[in-house]
């Protein structure tokens, strides 16, 4: 679950670069009413923070999915165990009454 976590703030603060650095190219755009010097270097370090953002969301989904599966192996093998507790009590009677007789 601390991995999860961890991947959620990771995701939470590279949609915030993203965002810090659309405001900037904005600001300088509209200061300037050109394309600042650096446009460049801010739109591969924005590009960058997309791919690692979506490489996040893809290891989250993973994650995620490798959870489920593991809640439906532990689903199985609770039905399984109280399969083996009916059984063993059934058995458990069946031989107390013979035992009687």
């Amino acid at each position: 679950m601390n991995n999860l976590t961890e991947i959620g703030l990771q995701l939470v603060n590279y949609e915030q670069t993203i965002q810090n650095l659309r405001e900037q190219v904005n600001r300088s755009h509209e200061s300037h009413g050109e394309l600042p010097e650096d446009y460049e270097a801010l739109e591969t370090e924005r590009d960058e923070a997309i791919r690692d953002k979506k490489t996040l969301e893809q290891e989250l989904l993973a994650t995620n999915n490798r959870l489920n599966l593991k809640n439906q192996e532990t689903t199985r093998k609770e039905a399984e165990i109280e399969r083996l507790k009916q059984e063993k009590s059934q058995k458990e009677t069946t031989f107390n009454k013979q035992i009687k007789d």
